[in-house]
C-alpha cells in the first residue's frame, strides 16, 4: 500500500518568493491578468523598478517593490498613464461641429 505525503509550506513562504509572474500578481491583488498587464504598459508599474522582462522568460515582478507601491512609499504613478502626457495634444476632428446653431472648434475659420 502506498502512502501519499503532503508537504505544507511554512506561513512565511510567500515572503520568500521575491519574483512573481503575471498570474501570481493577479491572484495576490485579486485582479485579472489583463489588469496586471494594463498596469505594466500604462506606466503605473514601471519597467526596471517593479517589473522586469528577462530574456527567455515572461515578465517578473519584484514583490517588495509592489508592496512599496501599494503602501504609497514610491512616487505616485503618472496621471492617466504615459499615453496621456501633457505633451500629447488632444485628438480632434478636421471639421467643426454644431451645437444649438453655434460652431464649436472653428478656431481660425472665422465662424465663431
Amino acid at each position: 500500500m502506498s502512502r501519499s505525503v503532503v508537504v505544507v509550506a511554512p506561513a512565511d513562504s510567500t515572503a520568500r518568493e521575491e519574483y512573481l509572474t503575471v498570474p501570481e500578481v493577479a491572484a495576490r491583488f485579486k485582479l485579472s491578468r489583463k489588469t496586471v498587464r494594463n498596469r505594466m504598459y500604462d506606466g503605473t508599474w514601471k519597467k526596471g523598478l517593479i517589473w522586469f522582462s528577462p530574456r527567455g522568460l515572461g515578465p517578473r515582478f519584484k514583490w517588495s517593490a509592489l508592496v512599496r507601491w501599494l503602501e504609497g512609499e514610491d512616487t505616485p504613478p503618472p496621471t492617466g498613464g504615459l499615453a496621456y502626457g501633457p505633451e500629447i495634444p488632444p485628438r480632434g476632428r478636421g471639421r467643426p461641429r454644431r451645437v444649438d446653431a453655434t460652431v464649436i472648434g472653428a478656431v481660425g475659420a472665422g465662424l465663431a
